[in-house]
């Protein structure tokens, strides 16, 4: 492997980063290296000649130590590690399982006969791999017909016994034998009257594992191989060659599929007929909603995550909206949702909008078009004096920088490592989600401003790499801040903490004014529309100014549909782990007053972050009504819908921060995924069976969770 990496391939980071490591390994050592890259020869390769005799035509084929399924190949002066995965080969370098690496080790192993051990070993593999897949849990051994219909009043009777009825039994061991009927599909010679043991494998009924041994019988003609083996109708079971399936189990899935009336098939099966009339749905419905009612659970105990980051109060919030909704006409909530007769004092002036780094549109678009500029489509010189214009008029910080890059022959396209910076500072999102608003960040930002270099001190770097990670790849790639920038992160810094200079606490006059829901006990222990067990009612919701004004801003609009007589659906919210803290049905369609009203009334401090498809909205929603409130807490945008806000400060990019990589921040849209399972089962349902089903639901995938964790 050594001789290898000596050889002029095209090499990247990881292998420049080992061969140093074994240059500067030999050098301590006093080992001369060896370099064969004029024949290639690495039949001779130090360490390998002893332990792997390579034929010549085979040289360009590398064993890997330890892991006798890969081996590394050599093709035109690249090479790749071939593995196998699955069945088959897969190229781990190209990942593909159709490169010329594939292509070029399959040909040796197809048509090469003399073999070096390891090539052996791994062809002995690949072939024992794809015998297992032919004849594993794919493998079916039955062969006869199954009717739709169970007729036959042997196959009634015999559906319905326990599995150790079925077949024969010797000292309390189940055997399956197949009948001796018939002739050899082969030879048409019949079958022999003997069994053989086929092997011990597990039946699976509905609820229970049984052991049996499976026979089958041979040809009795001595020049036929053919076998009968065990089919199962007779016993209504199916047999999967190492496995077999109750027919019972089978059944009721195909009756899941197809119908909604599974038992009364099941009842058919066994031959009650009368079954449909003497027990109506509506009264299996009935029973059905008093036992849901009577199940002792603690539903409290499910939906709190355990995890020490978490319990009671979670750090981050992920929160999202479902589909699941019922019907309009079936709801309560008109008499459910409680209101605040005081109005808060504020002003109708949007808090956000001052908070963005460049207001006038015209020179946001023609700063976000300058930043998207390159040689291949370069900046017009008329567009660059109108930016030059419009930030003297608008943004004066943002001069120097740019005139810099005009008397450098920057005009038509920025350098790349500023091309970031720009189109952040042309976004239309306030300042404050670029730079979060936090004491330690902010002093670090204050002293660079004034030419504090942080390239060299570790603690700098990384909290600048955690808090704001567009200064630190800017950092990272010029080694210094150019004092041309230090206005625009001075006027960076005054926008960061705009919004809060009003408020005096944590907390904003508007929300503490606001009543407290003292008056308002919860109806049937759902509080009106919703389910937060561990969120209880802090206080109502009031009145703000902004809440009358239309909002003039167009990008990163949510869709809203029209959900005619159907509730637009169920807001969730979940810990990073996937644990639900509760839901409740939204009375209007989502935006971002649902979260707002959320986190403003059930919690005493909002959380450190909150993970939403539409965060950016959120965002100034909250800083146009409660700035102070909400000063402390990070809103970052969802992986999966990232994508969609082209408009959006990088801020808001959970991607963009390392130490957040590791969370899951699809649990809501996993969620929902697997509410639609029971849709169509909750949506015509009344107000108080839907919210009892949704609980229990969410409560049952809350407790595998918890029980995998």
């Amino acid at each position: 492997m050594r001789n290898i990496l000596l050889i002029d391939l095209p090499g990247c980071l990881h292998i420049d980063c080992l061969a140093g490591i074994l240059v500067r390994f030999d050098e301590n050592v006093g080992i001369t290296a060896h370099h064969q890259s004029q024949d290639h020869s690495y039949a001779h390769a130090s360490g390998l000649e002893e332990d792997v005799q390579i034929p010549p035509n085979l040289n360009d084929v590398w064993p890997v130590c330890g892991n006798p399924r890969a081996a590394v190949i050599v093709t035109d002066q690249s090479f790749a590690v071939i593995d196998i995965v699955g069945n088959g080969l897969k190229c781990l370098t190209c990942r593909r399982g159709d490169c010329q690496h594939i292509s070029k080790i399959k040909d040796i192993l197809e048509q090469v006969t003399d073999l070096p051990v390891f090539l052996l070993e791994m062809s002995a593999l690949l072939e024992s791999t794809s015998l297992k897949r032919k004849a594993g849990a794919g493998s079916v051994a039955s062969w006869k017909r199954i009717p739709f219909q169970l007729e036959s009043i042997h196959l009634q009777d015999m559906v319905a016994k326990p599995v150790m009825q079925r077949g024969c039994t010797v000292n309390g061991n189940l055997h399956l034998i197949p009948t001796p009927g018939g002739m050899c599909a082969c030879c048409h010679a019949s079958w022999s009257n003997d069994i053989y043991l086929k092997g011990e494998y597990p039946v699976f009924t509905l609820q229970s594992i049984h052991r049996a041994s499976v026979f089958f019988r041979k040809c009795s003609n001595e020049m036929c191989d053919s076998e009968l083996q065990y089919d199962g109708l007779s016993d209504c079971l199916f047999n999967m060659t190492t496995y077999l399936i109750d027919h019972s189990v089978l059944r009721q899935y195909m009756y899941q599929f197809l119908y909604g009336s599974v038992w009364v098939q099941m009842q058919n099966d066994a031959g009650h007929s009368s079954f449909a009339s003497q027990l109506h749905y509506n009264k299996f419905v009935w029973a059905w909603y008093g036992f849901l009612r009577l199940l002792d659970i603690d539903y409290h105990e499910q939906f709190i995550c355990r995890e020490q980051t978490c319990g009671a109060q979670p750090d981050i919030i992920i929160c999202d909206a479902t589909h699941l909704s019922l019907r309009k006409d079936l709801s309560l909530w008109k008499d459910n949702v409680p209101k605040a007769t005081k109005e808060a004092k504020q002003s109708s002036s949007s808090v956000y909008r001052k908070s963005i780094f460049l207001v006038d549109t015209q020179t946001r678009k023609l700063l976000k078009k300058f930043a998207r500029s390159s040689e291949a489509h370069p900046f017009p010189p008329n567009d660059f004096l109108m930016l030059i214009d419009g930030c003297k008029e608008h943004q004066g910080s943002l001069l120097p920088f740019l005139n810099e890059l005009g008397s450098t022959g920057h005009a038509t396209a920025p350098p790349a490592t500023y091309k970031p910076l720009l189109q952040a500072l042309s976004a239309t999102s306030p300042v404050c989600g670029l730079l979060h608003p936090e004491a330690e960040l902010l002093e670090l930002l204050e002293k660079m401003a004034h030419g504090f270099s942080p390239r060299k001190d570790l603690n700098a770097m990384a909290i600048l790499t955690n808090k704001c990670p567009i200064i630190a790849d800017l950092i990272a790639s010029e080694q210094v801040l150019p004092e041309v920038l230090f206005p625009v992160l001075c006027e960076l810094l005054r926008l960061a903490v705009a919004p809060f200079e009003q408020s005096t606490s944590s907390q904003s006059p508007a929300a503490v004014q606001a009543e407290r829901s003292t008056d308002h006990p919860p109806p049937d222990d759902f509080d009106g529309m919703c389910f937060w067990p561990h969120f209880p009612q802090q206080r109502l919701r009031p009145k703000y100014a902004m809440d009358g004004l239309k909002t003039t801003r167009t990008s990163c609009r949510k869709d809203s549909k029209n959900y005619g007589r159907m509730t637009p659906g169920v807001f969730a919210a979940f810990c990073p782990h996937g644990i639900c803290y509760g839901f409740e049905i939204m009375n209007q369609f989502e935006s971002p007053n649902v979260p707002f009203t959320l986190l403003l009334t059930r919690f005493e401090t909002p959380p450190k972050m909150i993970v939403y498809d539409n965060a950016c909205h959120l965002h100034a929603y909250c800083l146009n009504r409660e700035p102070g409130m909400f000063k402390k807490t990070k809103f970052l945008i969802d992986r999966l819908h990232w994508p969609n806000h082209t408009a959006c400060s990088v801020g808001y990019k959970l991607d963009g921060y390392s130490k957040y990589k590791a969370i899951n921040s699809q649990v809501a849209e996993q969620m929902n995924s697997s509410l639609q399972r029971i849709k169509v089962q909750l949506s015509y349902m009344a107000q108080d069976n839907f919210l009892w089903h949704c609980r229990f639901f969410l409560w049952g995938k809350n407790m595998k969770k918890q029980s995998v964790h």
